[in-house]
C-alpha cells in the first residue's frame, strides 16, 4: 500500500514497478487503485499535469477497467470521537481486471 503521487517522485522506479505490476499480474487477476482526488495524486511529465489514475487507464492493452469513478467523497459519521482529527475526503477509485 502506497500513495500513488510518492510512488512516482522517483520516476525510473515506478516505472519499473509499473512493469512489475504488468509483469507478474496473472490474467484474471485484480488490481485496486484508491488515492486522494486531489492535487496529491498528480504526476507531473514534462510539461503536463495528470492523475495518477490515468496512468493505469492508459495500459489498456494490459488492465481492463472493472470500476471507475474519478470522485467519490468518505464522509465520516457525525459525532465519531477519535483521538486524532478525522476529516472527510474526496477520492477516485479504480479496480482493474488484468487481461
Amino acid at each position: 500500500m502506497f500513495v500513488f503521487g510518492e510512488l512516482f517522485a522517483d520516476k525510473s522506479n515506478a516505472i519499473n514497478f509499473v512493469k512489475t505490476i504488468v509483469r507478474c499480474t496473472r490474467p484474471g487477476a485484480f488490481f485496486l487503485l484508491v488515492d486522494s482526488a486531489g492535487s496529491f495524486s498528480s504526476i507531473k511529465v514534462g510539461n503536463n499535469t495528470y492523475m495518477a489514475y490515468m496512468f493505469f487507464d492508459s495500459l489498456k492493452q494490459y488492465f481492463e477497467p472493472v470500476v471507475e469513478d474519478d470522485s467519490k467523497w468518505f464522509r465520516h459519521a457525525q459525532g465519531l470521537d477519535y483521538p486524532l482529527p478525522i476529516e472527510n475526503m474526496r477520492y477516485f477509485v479504480r479496480l482493474y481486471k488484468r487481461k
